[in-house]
């Protein structure tokens, strides 16, 4: 098992012109925006993440040994995704066709949802003390839920629920969509109960150091400032200096005004003050980009009286 064992065409951990200056864990969640902060990362010639590492229906088809021996490999050699579905491009795509194996790499590793993908991080950690922790998170829970709504209906109608510019002139996915107000409460209270869970796991798996964070918000406002900062911390200031690969260009479907996002957003509004939560409302409203949030309270409206807020 291990590298070699991708069922999606992954491809398997491929030695290359020496050790890697400097590795790094990436721990996300989904719908977070970590496929566009995977790219800009991938974007650099002497860098090299693997997406979403570990990608299995069901999870539990691989064993802890698996997943751990697997993850090890990813921070010591490039190595590609072990999953069970056909998900095994980016290997291919992010490595191989912009000819990474022909040169030493300034940064190594690999993104992964810990709460999706069960095992001991701890455990991976402390066999790997010399890597990086990072999480890149998405403050805004309100767009992270409307997005995961969109990403839905773009699978449902594009068969992936990501697209490339080229993929959006074929396949076209309404500007505006109409969510039904009590599935919505329901995915912010899983969502809310996710992130919580997600911050346990991540800072439970650094062994070596302090957790850095990288929000997508920030990156949204000043990209080149992120990277900067993301790279320094790392040690590895060298990898901006390196020539930038091609992009594939991923098409961002969801407005940052979310009135223009949502049909119903009216409803959507008058729903987040009745149940008196003043955090989401406030997500809810902001129409800027790249504006962030502290953690919404969970317990407002939730399994019990709510207590509408100034509207």
């Amino acid at each position: 098992c291990g590298g070699d064992v991708s069922r999606g065409g992954g491809g398997g951990a491929h030695r290359q012109l020496g050790a890697p200056a400097t590795t790094v864990a990436v721990f996300k969640l989904p719908r977070s925006g970590s496929t566009w902060f995977t790219e800009k990362l991938n974007a650099f010639s002497s860098v090299f993440i693997s997406k979403e590492i570990i990608q299995a229906e069901p999870d539990e088809i691989y064993s802890q040994l698996e997943k751990l021996r697997h993850l090890k490999r990813a921070l010591r050699w490039p190595t590609g995704k072990m999953s069970t579905g056909a998900w095994g491009g980016r290997f291919r795509v992010d490595y191989w066709d912009k000819t990474k194996w022909a040169r030493r790499l300034d940064v190594l590793g690999f993104t992964v949802n810990p709460v999706k993908v069960q095992m001991d991080y701890h455990r991976l950690m402390r066999r790997r003390p010399e890597a990086f922790v990072v999480a890149f998170v998405r403050t805004n829970v309100v767009k992270t839920v409307v997005s995961a709504v969109r990403g839905a209906m773009t699978y449902k109608l594009c068969g992936t629920d990501n697209l490339t510019r080229e993929q959006a002139v074929i396949c076209k996915v309404p500007s505006r969509i109409r969510i039904d107000v009590d599935q919505f409460w329901a995915m912010l209270v899983e969502r809310l109960r996710l992130e919580r869970r997600f911050v346990e796991l991540v800072y439970s798996a650094s062994a070596a150091g302090p957790v850095y964070e990288v929000t997508y918000e920030d990156l949204q406002l000043d990209e080149s400032k992120v990277l900067r900062d993301l790279f320094s911390h790392l040690g590895a200031a060298d990898a901006l200096a390196a020539v930038r690969a091609s992009r594939d260009g991923w098409v961002k479907r969801t407005s940052d005004d979310l009135r223009d996002a949502l049909e119903n957003f009216g409803e959507v509004r008058a729903m987040l003050v009745e149940r008196g939560n003043k955090c989401l409302v406030a997500q809810l409203d902001v129409a800027e980009k790249g504006v962030g949030f502290p953690p919404c309270p969970l317990a407002v409206g939730v399994g019990g009286p709510s207590t509408p807020v100034d509207s």
